[in-house]
């Protein structure tokens, strides 16, 4: 077997080097031929004068063409980039490789495109789309507080990758093996949730590649100060390999501030302290980042630290302002966030662990993988990996492999009648209270409730659209509460639209009084 092996290698680099020899030979034939006709060493500026002007990349690559191929075969650069310095050539290269196309938009590609006699586009349509969906908001912090749970307009942009799927003289061709992951669990969740196909390669890894920290901080100016210091406080634990080398380090965060809070916090830690200062030199050279959501597609690491950043605010609550994470294509970040590590995944965060338990009813109800309920299932899979529960960790794969093949049962989502009325009461009671909790009745109340009825009593996540009532309406008129109650009860069937329910002071801020709803009633 090794001698078999030494003859590969060699043979292998043989064919190397005489590769190289045909390169060079060719290229010095072809600066010799460039020289005679208008010197070669001018247009590539490796001779000037003081105050001679330096030729652009641009005119550099087209004044020859032939020239420029012949010493550089490969040219990588942006659909933009080669546009430009190719204008008006059209198959000039035998192939033209698009990498990453779902980030790609088609009106910036397609001249790009010409430029090759044969073309493939490689990318995975259920990882993130152009760069606009971003800038969307003006921002590039994806999980703004103030961001709306719904698709904007700039999520439909179309990319190269899908443009080429649609288009028939396009074939499609699927990897069936993720090459990443040293251990299957890193995968199992997108497989079962996205892909479905992919087989992981051999078990390389023993154990459990997750730990997940829950460190229950504050989310406090859309910073969790507990978080970064917990993470910044593992990340200094992370001790060499058996070879004496560290392992690369990525650390990950849902929006900006809560990455620059990380790396305030790196910075102080550095500053303070030589040792630790090392330590981080130290995982730096090994390719340590600190980046936010929006910028680690392609990118992977032996270990992932992740600050889900959320938590209860100064005054306990828990808002679930999810932002884009939370839209219909927000899987697709979801997907590249837990898809990162090659051998280990490590998650701090702060959201209530009985927050959880409801991502059952919201993708059963949706049947399909996506919403905030994805990434809570996903969150309850890191647990139940972690506690080595595999009966609680089956029935979340379970669920979400129905959803993708679409086999989900269709699952009642409110109760009818005067069980749904009495859901809105109970809805509403967080908002005014005295209103609904002596309307519900006792079969609903506390664990011997159905589950279906928990959730939905538990699901204060939208906001009231009174608006349209006017103050008087609502502090005189009998029949306004019963309209206000039957368009609640209406509305409640669509998860998207569910309440976000505010407490007194949003409706003291619409100038209505919550003594007003328990009048007249």
């Amino acid at each position: 077997m090794n001698d078999s092996m030494e003859v590969l290698e060699k043979s292998a680099s043989e064919c190397l080097d005489r590769i190289l020899d045909h390169h060079m030979r060719s290229c010095q034939a072809a600066i010799a031929v460039a020289d005679r006709k208008y010197g070669f060493k001018r247009l590539y500026n490796l001779r000037g004068q003081t105050g001679q002007t330096r030729n652009s990349l641009h005119h550099i690559a087209s004044s020859d063409k032939v020239l420029w191929m012949t010493l550089y075969p490969v040219t990588l650069c942006t659909p933009e980039t080669a546009s430009i310095l190719f204008t008006g050539d059209n198959e000039l290269f035998d192939m033209v490789l698009f990498d990453e196309a779902s980030q790609m938009r088609v009106e910036e590609s397609m001249a790009a495109m010409l430029k090759g006699k044969t073309i493939v586009v490689a990318g995975d349509k259920h990882q993130m789309p152009p760069s606009n969906w971003f800038e969307a908001t003006g921002t590039h912090d994806l999980l703004k507080d103030d961001d709306p749970e719904s698709d904007l307009g700039a999520l439909s942009t179309d990319s190269l990758l899908e443009y080429c799927i649609e288009h028939a003289a396009f074939s499609d061709n699927y990897l069936t093996f993720h090459y990443r992951s040293e251990h299957p669990a890193l995968i199992e969740f997108s497989n079962a949730a996205f892909y479905g196909n992919l087989k992981p390669l051999p078990l390389r890894e023993s154990g459990v590649p997750f730990e997940i920290h829950q460190v229950d901080g504050t989310y406090v100016y859309q910073t969790n100060p507990a978080e970064a210091v917990a993470l910044v406080d593992a990340l200094l634990k992370v001790d060499v390999d058996a070879e004496g080398e560290y392992p690369s380090v990525g650390v990950v965060t849902l929006n900006l501030k809560q990455r620059d809070y990380i790396v305030s916090e790196i910075i102080s830690r550095r500053r303070a302290s030589s040792v630790d200062d090392a330590k981080f030199l130290a995982l730096e050279k090994a390719g340590l980042f600190v980046r936010n959501l929006e910028n680690i597609q392609g990118d992977e690491r032996d270990l992932i630290f992740l600050s889900t950043t959320f938590g209860r605010d100064l005054e306990s609550q828990f808002k679930r302002n999810f932002g884009k994470l939370a839209t219909r294509q927000g899987y697709r970040l979801l997907n590249v966030l837990i898809t990162r590590a090659r051998s280990q995944y490590v998650v701090f965060t702060s959201i209530p662990q009985d927050e959880l338990s409801s991502y059952d009813f919201l993708l059963s109800s949706r049947k399909e993988n996506w919403g905030y309920g994805l990434f809570y299932a996903w969150l309850t899979y890191i647990r139940m990996s972690v506690a080595a529960n595999d009966r609680e960790k089956s029935p979340v794969l379970t669920l979400l492999h129905k959803n993708r093949a679409g086999e989900s049962e269709v699952v009642t989502q409110v109760p009818e009648s005067a069980e749904r009325l009495a859901v809105l009461m109970a809805l509403l009671e967080g908002a005014l209270p005295g209103f609904g909790a002596h309307n519900l009745p006792t079969e609903f109340q506390g664990a011997s409730a159905p589950s279906s009825m928990n959730v939905l009593i538990a699901q204060k996540v939208g906001q009231f659209e009174v608006d349209w009532l006017s103050q008087g309406d609502l502090s005189n008129s009998i029949a306004s509460k019963a309209v206000f109650l039957l368009w609640g009860a209406s509305k409640l069937p669509h998860l998207e639209l569910h309440y976000l329910i505010q407490r007194k002071r949003y409706l003291t801020s619409k100038g209505i009084l919550s003594e007003n709803f328990s009048q007249n009633g």
